[in-house]
């Protein structure tokens, strides 16, 4: 699996690339190294294969990829943009918007957040993503780009009321997702989700599905998988305490489920990706 990297790290960088599609079209599965982007569809649809999962992803339609994702696409007559960035523009808008409201919103959302954007800002949306197609990179097109993702991150996080999939989360389950993300004895099972919602399992599994977009089960793999994935990147911990670190009981289970969602394995995944020097 070909891995995007961006290797300096503290560069404010972006890329824009438009995509007019006629027959049919593949972009193999990917990951990412200090590189995030958004795939913004605008006219037809295609399938957008995003951490093992499917998705149909429509015209007005943009999805954020993160540098943990892994994503592939497929189609024809099709129109999309592809506006890459590295992750030293992460590091500038935690700062401004704040770590925390990045994070609960976006950045730690089990599956890649996306959003429709409205039929009346799409030929806004369009008419900015051409001004930042151009070979220059001089102060101007860096405030340019600035402005632009603050301007998509606000459709992230302030634009989502309208969106079906972004209904106010009911108090217990925000309360449920910060104890998965922030138990300090480690992630929870599902039996504990359960235990500590005060719900029974349909309600949970219900909610779960209709605010979050994803199962209990998923939610709670995903979040135990990049919790590995950031102990391979930044710790010296074995493959073996990494796996007990990120609360999987059976080494062969971890190494099959990590696989699937990243396409190769813990030890192959921290050859291409540590971020420790040897």
């Amino acid at each position: 699996m070909k891995i995007f990297v961006w290797k300096d790290y503290e560069a404010r960088e972006y890329l824009v690339n438009s995509f007019i599609v006629d027959s049919g079209y593949s972009f193999p599965l990917h990951s990412h190294d200090n590189h995030w982007e958004f795939v913004y569809c605008e006219e037809g649809d295609f399938e957008h294969k995003i951490n093992g999962r499917v998705f149909e992803h429509s015209e007005g339609e943009i999805f954020f990829i993160r540098e943990s994702d892994t994503h592939a696409l497929k189609g024809k007559n099709f129109k999309y943009h592809n506006i890459a960035f590295s992750g030293a523009w992460i590091k500038s808008l935690k700062l401004f918007l704040g770590n925390d409201l990045l994070q609960h919103t976006v950045l730690r959302q089990s599956s890649s957040p996306r959003i429709t954007i409205p039929l009346e800002e799409r030929t806004i949306l369009a008419r900015r993503i051409r001004s930042l197609i151009s070979n220059a990179r001089g102060e101007s097109q860096i405030l340019k780009f600035s402005h632009f993702l603050l301007y998509l991150f606000d459709l992230f996080l302030v634009g989502k009321e309208d969106d079906e999939f972004s209904i106010d989360i009911p108090p217990w389950l925000q309360e449920i997702v910060r104890y998965i993300n922030s138990r300090e004895e480690g992630i929870p099972s599902l039996d504990q989700v359960i235990e500590k919602s005060c719900k029974c399992p349909e309600h949970v599994s219900r909610s779960f599905r209709k605010y979050l977009d994803v199962t209990p089960s998923t939610y709670l793999k995903n979040v135990r998988l990049k919790k590995a994935e950031e102990l391979l990147k930044n710790t010296n911990y074995s493959v073996k305490e990494v796996c007990y670190l990120s609360s999987y009981e059976n080494s062969n289970y971890f190494h099959k489920q990590f696989r699937e969602f990243f396409g190769q394995t813990p030890a192959e995944y921290r050859k291409s990706h540590s971020r420790i020097i040897h």
